[in-house]
């Protein structure tokens, strides 16, 4: 049976210069073409646009967010003892360390209810089509030059095609 993913973003596909879930399909055909020992599909993936639809709304869209989906500071509340950051970065300005990743490990509520990992990254743009091949393109407001690292040295693309695998078996409910 295969494992299943859901990659989500919170851009309607009517904001093309964006980074809408179309910007993921390397990501998403990665993930969709991984094969199990036995050559059945590993996963099962479904990448949408449906976040922030509202069929109640007269747009088909929420209209209000308390705030705006952006990258930015992530961390661990001291009560969450079941997770931690996994990855920090350091800032080349300040030279002040960062969170660049954490996960949770799967937990029961206060109820009993059974809570699946969770993990967040600080920086999602690290998985779209343009980071993986800058020939793919970037929405407008992109100012930095391209860079080619992921072109000149192929153990890059293999590492970030490893580390996607990794977090998505690590991510997949067990049986």
């Amino acid at each position: 049976m295969s494992i299943r993913i859901l990659l989500q973003t919170t851009l309607l596909s009517t904001e093309e210069d964006d980074w809408t879930i179309a910007r993921f399909s390397m990501l998403r055909d990665y993930l969709a073409d991984l094969k199990e020992v036995s050559g059945s599909s590993l996963y099962q993936v479904t990448a949408r646009d449906k976040l922030l639809k509202n069929p109640e709304s007269p747009t088909g869209t929420i209209q209000y967010f308390p705030a705006h989906p952006h990258e930015g500071g992530i961390g661990v509340p001291d009560y969450a003892k079941h997770a931690r950051v996994i990855a920090t970065g350091k800032s080349l300005v300040t030279e002040r360390t960062f969170n660049l990743a954490i996960a949770a490990e799967r937990c029961s509520d206060e109820r009993g209810n059974q809570l699946g990992r969770v993990f967040a990254q600080s920086t999602f743009h690290h998985f779209v089509d343009y980071n993986w091949d800058i020939s793919t393109g970037c929405p407008s407001f992109v100012d930095e030059p391209p860079g080619e690292g992921m072109q000149k040295e192929p153990q890059a693309v293999a590492d970030i095609q490893c580390y996607v695998k990794n977090l998505a078996l690590w991510l997949a409910p067990t049986s």
